[in-house]
């Protein structure tokens, strides 16, 4: 086996398993800044992304598609607490539910199915 393409591998390992642990952490704030304004779907969508996370994943696209949809959800996560903050002074509600659906169907989708 060719050692440079082993340690290319350990390499690409590596840094898939630090972008997992920055996820983890930035998904933990956004679970505590959601608990705290009170948006509980907000919370739903953090217990998912983290139950993907802590999945193996079976293959580096899967490991890819993972990690973009965690990144996903910490996006839809900072706007439903955006939009919590902003009904709190009056405006009225963001349209993310269509948004919140199709990102919980997605996450549905790719963790691995119970045998």
């Amino acid at each position: 086996m060719d050692t440079q393409h082993y340690g290319h591998e350990q390499d690409a390992a590596a840094e898939r398993m630090q972008e997992r642990q920055m996820a983890l952490q930035h998904l933990q704030t956004m679970k505590q800044r959601s608990t705290e304004a009170g948006v509980a779907i907000a919370e739903r969508v953090a217990t998912a992304a983290e139950a993907l996370i802590a999945m193996p994943p079976p293959s580096i696209d899967a490991e890819r598609e993972v990690i973009d949809t965690v990144f996903r959800s910490l996006d839809v996560m900072a706007l439903l607490v955006h939009d919590a903050g902003r009904r709190q002074q009056g405006y009225p509600p963001a349209a993310l539910h269509e948004a919140v659906h199709m990102l919980l169907e997605q996450m549905e989708r790719i963790k691995p199915k119970s045998h």
